[in-house]
């Protein structure tokens, strides 16, 4: 008896199985109906606004208007690009010309060693004018004019000449030696 409660019960979910199953495969079925029919009124759709478009531009489209609606670069897009190209090029050039003359000039610039220099020179030349001025200053002896068949002595000439000299001595210059400026 249990075996047939077994059997009946096996029998009875096969049945609800098949049941369900039938179920779905009906609703599918009823799903593809509806997709057909939405696509046969796509299709219809698609031929009618095909043809209205066959009626109004005449059936044939150029390739440039396809390219042109892909997006796709023409001769004259080309043309355009080239001569940008060519405008930028020579800009480039340009720039680097002004930067070749930039470059020349900055090398021409003084440098550091360069001021440093000066700055030795304008001390010296400082300290020399100083010491002029004191020895001038020293020497404040008011000159009588001499008169026309007197002449300087000889004493007084040498006594010039050597000053000269000194202070000749003090300068300093930056000329290289053998350069000529």
């Amino acid at each position: 008896m249990a075996d047939e409660e077994n059997i009946t019960d096996a029998k009875a979910n096969k049945d609800a199985e098949m049941d369900e199953h039938a179920l779905k495969l009906q609703k599918l079925t009823e799903a593809k109906h509806q997709l057909d029919a939405k696509s046969e009124a796509f299709d219809t759709s698609a031929k009618k606004l095909s043809e209205a478009g066959n009626d109004i531009l005449g059936g044939d489209v150029s390739a440039a208007t396809i390219g042109r609606m892909l997006g796709l670069l023409t001769r004259g897009d080309f043309k355009v690009f080239e001569g940008k190209i060519d405008l930028i090029q020579t800009k480039v050039n340009s720039f680097t010309t002004k930067l070749d003359f930039i470059q020349e000039a900055v090398l021409r610039l003084p440098t550091g060693n360069d001021f440093e220099r000066l700055e030795a020179q304008i001390a010296s030349l400082r300290s020399t004018i100083s010491e002029v001025s004191k020895k001038v200053s020293q020497m404040t002896v008011i000159a009588e004019p001499a008169e026309e068949g007197e002449a300087e002595s000889d004493e007084e000439a040498a006594l010039d000449a050597e000053k000269s000299k000194k202070i000749r001595e003090n300068i300093v210059t930056n000329k290289p030696a053998g350069a000529r400026y």
